[in-house]
């Protein structure tokens, strides 16, 4: 649930940042809201990478088939684990 949260406010901080860029009056306050607008964009797209890495990871520790992709063996944190158990 913190995903969501996490990934709603960082829209809600992108939106206010266009909102700075479109309004802004001086450099600073342009430049400012577009790099907000900008991390806001960046962040969302770290939280689905990040979503997607736990799903490969929990997948690769059910099945340990699934962890090589195109021939070559991918190392999930999952994998380590049981290996060192």
């Amino acid at each position: 649930m913190s995903h969501w949260i996490m990934g709603i406010l960082a829209g809600i901080f992108g939106l206010i940042g266009f909102f700075m860029a479109a309004g802004a009056h001086d450099p600073g306050i342009f430049w400012f809201g577009l790099t907000l607008a900008a991390f806001g964009v960046l962040f969302g797209w770290w939280m689905i990478k990040t979503a997607y890495d736990e799903s490969e990871a929990l997948r690769a520790a059910v099945d340990p088939d699934q962890g090589q992709v195109q021939g070559k063996e991918r190392v999930s944190s999952a994998r380590n684990l049981r290996s060192a158990a």
